[in-house]
């Protein structure tokens, strides 16, 4: 029996709408439904369904990604470069799915730590599109850049972006 989360911008109703639809098609299959994941339930999911634009899916894939739990994005938004499908494909994309016929595409995510010069440390940021750090209180911020334990770079500037290729960041 497949467990599939379901993630919307409930900001959106078209979002919430399609995520009912698509939780009443599963119901019919037997599927164990996850209504907005928690970090538990994102473990146990064979899959996300994302429901919203690039944002909504930057914002599940940072919640995902420590769980390695696919992402299937359902584009609503204004963009959509980084979703897979429409509402329109959704269900027989979904069907696929469930029979094991799809390609899964591993995509590399960046995270980056914020370590001060006093040596605190700030938040850690993750990013599948990018990851930016800048400075709120100075004009210039040195940034130590490392690739895993090796350095690659001191930035003297107002800040750095750090993209990857997915989406249109990487691109610019």
């Amino acid at each position: 029996m497949p467990n599939v989360g379901l993630w919307a911008n409930e900001s959106k109703p078209a979002a919430v709408a399609a995520a009912q639809r698509l939780a009443e098609f599963l119901e019919n299959r037997d599927a164990t439904i996850q209504l907005q994941p928690d970090d538990e339930a994102l473990k146990q999911c064979d899959f996300l369904v994302v429901f919203g634009g690039d944002g909504t899916l930057l914002a599940a894939a940072r919640r995902a990604a420590p769980f390695g739990t696919p992402l299937l994005g359902v584009h609503l938004g204004r963009f959509g470069f980084l979703t897979e499908t429409s509402v329109e494909t959704l269900l027989p994309v979904v069907e696929a799915v469930l029979a094991g016929r799809y390609d899964r595409i591993e995509r590399p995510m960046l995270q980056g730590k914020v370590i001060r010069a006093d040596g605190t440390e700030g938040p850690t940021l993750t990013g599948l599109n990018d990851v930016v750090v800048t400075g709120k209180a100075a004009r210039m911020v040195h940034i130590r850049t490392r690739v895993a334990s090796d350095d690659l770079a001191i930035y003297a500037a107002d800040g750095v972006i750090v993209a990857t290729l997915t989406g249109s960041t990487g691109y610019s």
